[in-house]
């Protein structure tokens, strides 16, 4: 019986998790089952179950792998000259984001922070999407001295839960994020920064 190796069972792996992403994309958490990720990637259920045990399994790795790509931008956005360029890089990814929110796992992320029970991987997802907005913002305070180490986590909890707010506005309100609520975030990192 021939070996399967590592590269094949990392292959098989990545086409699992583009075919599950394509439906988290399509239907959000909630819907897509592990059938239909069988089905769309055209593997047979063992196949499939002897890499991941359920949809959470592959989505977090999904989401992982989202936050893993955006580290390149942020590295590029935090390493500006200056803190405004800083400010207005951000807010160009930032707007680059919410243009193109339904190609992310963002909306998918609710979808499963909703219906996920808390204590399965509820926390783990949370955990998640909260480095990823933390590291994004983290990066910022990092360049000035204006900001006390303790007064970090405040602020950056705060601009967490404003950025959530236009990622959440943007996936599921028929408004979507305005011009407005985007120079309102320009004027408060300004504020914070400059």
């Amino acid at each position: 019986m021939p070996k399967v190796t590592e590269e094949h069972k990392e292959n098989m792996r990545r086409k699992i998790r583009r075919s599950a992403k394509k439906l988290f994309l399509e239907k959000g958490f909630r819907a897509v089952t592990m059938k239909d990720i069988v089905t769309a990637s055209e593997l047979s259920f063992g196949a499939v179950y002897s890499y991941y045990s359920n949809t959470s399994d592959i989505f977090l790795k999904l989401k992982e792998e989202e936050m893993s790509a955006d580290q390149e931008d942020y590295q590029r956005i935090f390493n500006a000259i200056s803190k405004s360029a800083i400010i207005e890089d951000y807010l160009v990814f930032l707007t680059k984001r919410l243009a193109n929110i339904h190609e992310t796992l963002i909306p998918a992320t609710y979808d499963y922070l909703t219906y996920v029970e808390k204590g399965t991987h509820h926390n783990e997802i949370s955990e998640i999407v909260y480095k990823q907005i933390d590291e994004q913002l983290q990066g910022f305070f990092q360049q000035t001295e204006l900001v006390k180490e303790e007064e970090i986590i405040n602020i950056t909890a705060f601009l967490a839960v404003y950025v959530e707010g236009l990622y959440f506005q943007q996936a599921f309100i028929e408004k979507p994020a305005t011009e407005k609520s985007l120079e309102s975030l320009r004027y408060l990192l300004n504020k914070l920064l400059l």
